[in-house]
């Protein structure tokens, strides 16, 4: 192969250049903030997170059954999940 260094930078500087566009790339989540304001989905969402102690809460919660649990004082028991007035949503999902 004749000039292996020109052909390592050409082939490089073409690399880069495709590479650029995911330069900017910013991998975040997506909630319901990407969503126009008068969008039920995004009232929606904005209504569950006024109305439920998120505080305690990890962002991705996995249900297993048949592992144990271990109880921290802090996470919301299901006898009370949320701040008040979200006992009747809280029966209905226990009941799905």
């Amino acid at each position: 192969m004749k000039r292996p260094v020109i052909w390592l930078l050409a082939v490089a500087a073409f690399l880069v250049f495709l590479a650029l566009p995911f330069f900017r790339l910013d991998p975040g989540r997506i909630d319901e903030r990407v969503l126009p304001d008068d969008l039920d989905a995004r009232v929606t969402a904005e209504t569950i997170q006024d109305r439920m102690n998120w505080s305690n809460f990890n962002p991705i919660q996995v249900a297993a059954p048949g592992l144990d649990h271990q109880h921290n004082s802090e996470t919301p028991t299901p006898a009370d999940p949320c701040h008040e007035g979200c006992g009747p949503l809280w029966r209905r999902l226990g009941a799905l």
